[in-house]
């Protein structure tokens, strides 16, 4: 079997809160960090999040099943990739750096890469209870488009089993709540 070709991703995090800095640091740049050391800054959304951008290629590394990530803001060895969430003095110091944040790309697989539509967001996370998926799919199609929300969780135990039992009530709710806020807001 021919190795697929490459993709190409838009990472973005998103932060609901920013750390506070001490005063006598002064001005910082934060934002994602390149290789060559430069701060890319983010954005402020309307509800006070930050959103930082970054490009980064995926390839299928065909001995491990893995994607292989590369591009200018991919940091670390090849079994360890991360992207730099940066915070850097803007002024003269020992240390360029005030604080930086090492996000893992190791966690996400090569299913969730292949899988990536234009119009679909996929999130999820993988612990020993339970592996949870999350998609949602914008469709558009005559006057009105429509959002599809799907989730898949795989049970590796009890303890995931009474979790969800309890916990499934919650979430149906939640999506209502969050799918109604952004028609409200128009983000939909």
């Amino acid at each position: 079997m021919a190795n697929p070709q490459p993709k190409s991703l838009t990472i973005r995090l998103v932060c609901t809160s920013m750390p506070e800095t001490p005063a006598d640091e002064g001005q910082l740049e934060v934002g994602m960090q390149d290789n060559a050391q430069v701060v890319h800054p983010g954005r402020m959304h309307t509800n006070g999040t930050m959103v930082f951008e970054c490009a980064v290629e995926a390839r299928l590394d065909a001995s491990t099943g893995e994607p292989s990530y590369r591009g200018p803001f991919v940091q670390g060895t090849p079994e360890a990739r991360f992207l730099y969430l940066s915070w850097k003095r803007r002024t003269q110091s020992a240390s360029p750096w005030y604080w930086r944040v090492k996000v893992p790309l190791t966690g996400i697989t090569w299913k969730q890469v292949s899988s990536l539509k234009s119009n679909e967001l996929i999130a999820g996370h993988n612990d020993k209870h339970l592996d949870f998926m999350l998609s949602v799919l914008r469709e558009v199609g005559g006057e009105h488009g429509s959002v599809v929300v799907s989730t898949i969780c795989t049970v590796h135990n009890r303890f995931g089993r009474v979790y969800l039992f309890f916990i499934v009530p919650f979430h149906r709710w939640g999506v209502q709540q969050l799918l109604s806020r952004a028609v409200i807001a128009g983000r939909l």
